[in-house]
């Protein structure tokens, strides 16, 4: 018999082979040599040439390992980052869009079209500055970035206080809109460090399980976030903004003692590829 006719063992969705695929296949692999005819094995139904490269390919069939949300709570440096990205949202973000509008209202005596410009001043400085922030945090390391970005927020919400104890509306009002450009700095940097460290802390396979995480933390955070922020500025704007402070404060910390357990690929920014000289983009539309 020049060619060995065969046929493959019916197969399980996981890749394993029956039982009965497996009895037919032992019974088939071990026919008496001697015999001219294959009329006595039992045949399984599909018929292919048996190969090398096949028997391999069903070995290998039920091995593929799998990753998914258990590898992504063993990366202890994402843990970490994600941990402080929750408590910067808690104590920031939050805090701004929520709470801050109440205190310049009922403690500061701010007018409701003030409040609008605080979000006007800072949409205006994000859109000026996040740009230039970016390309300043090219190849520089990312965790001074956060902490820096941490002490400002720190220091708005001291801001914010005292410009709720100014004796005029007129000073109260420039501290609360010097506070809203200063927070804007901050999301300008952590928009040029955040989701990219996440994206290179991330296995390819993984990516997409290592944003759902990170997201959903975030989303923790606006969440309790107006909730606590509410209960503590009821009481007095102290119980509010020197915790928030605190908080952020005790973030740049942690970011720099997270510093030396990320990966080093992924401790500085990566600098952006120059763009290709007019040969280089000739020869790469030739090519």
């Amino acid at each position: 018999m020049s060619a060995l006719a065969s046929h493959s063992p019916p197969v399980t969705q996981d890749g394993g082979a029956t039982s009965g695929g497996r009895q037919r296949w032992r019974r088939y692999r071990t026919a008496p040599a001697n015999t001219g005819s294959m009329t006595d094995c039992a045949m399984p139904p599909a018929t292919t040439i048996l190969t090398g490269e096949a028997i391999n390919r069903y070995r290998a069939a039920g091995t593929t390992v799998r990753r998914g949300y258990s590898q992504v709570f063993r990366a202890r440096a994402f843990l970490a980052l994600v941990a402080i990205d929750t408590l910067l949202v808690l104590a920031g973000d939050s805090q701004f869009s929520s709470m801050l509008p109440v205190f310049a209202k009922e403690h500061a005596g701010v007018s409701e079209h003030l409040i609008g410009l605080l979000f006007l001043v800072n949409t205006a400085s994000i859109v000026a500055l996040q740009l230039p922030l970016a390309r300043l945090m090219e190849g520089r390391r990312r965790m001074p970035g956060l902490a820096t970005m941490c002490v400002l927020w720190a220091g708005v919400w001291l801001l914010v206080l005292a410009s709720g104890r100014t004796s005029t509306v007129t000073l109260a009002a420039v501290g609360l809109l010097t506070a809203a450009g200063v927070f804007a700095i901050g999301e300008c940097l952590d928009g040029a460090i955040d989701r990219p460290l996440v994206a290179d802390l991330a296995p390819e396979d993984l990516r997409g399980r290592y944003f759902a995480v990170h997201s959903s933390s975030s989303q923790l955070g606006f969440t309790l976030g107006p909730v606590l922020g509410g209960i503590l500025l009821a009481t007095s704007p102290q119980a509010l903004w020197i915790p928030a402070a605190v908080v952020c404060g005790g973030c740049a910390f942690a970011a720099l003692a997270l510093e030396p357990h990320l990966p080093k690929a992924a401790s500085r920014t990566p600098r952006a590829a120059p763009p290709p000289t007019p040969v280089a983009a000739a020869e790469q539309i030739a090519s």
